[in-house]
């Protein structure tokens, strides 16, 4: 969990920020195209989406990869 979270801070934090996407076990995906919309805890982060007032908690143990987005 420690490495996912690690990983996603980084993400987080790259100049000039780069979108990307959370990929979890079950099948969901979490695109993040503004670092604003996640934050990360030690074993979850909280992801807002971008197009309307929802939000929900993923496990960091069930992120399967991360994903760069492909440039538009």
């Amino acid at each position: 969990m420690a490495m996912q979270a690690e990983s996603i801070n980084d993400l987080l934090a790259r100049e000039p920020f780069q979108p990307f996407t959370i990929l979890a076990a079950d099948g969901r995906e979490y695109p993040v195209t503004q670092s604003a919309f996640v934050h990360v805890f030690k074993a979850e982060a909280f992801y807002a989406y971008p197009s309307n007032d929802r939000w929900t908690r993923a496990a960091l143990s069930q992120v399967t990869a991360i994903e760069a987005n492909a440039a538009a």
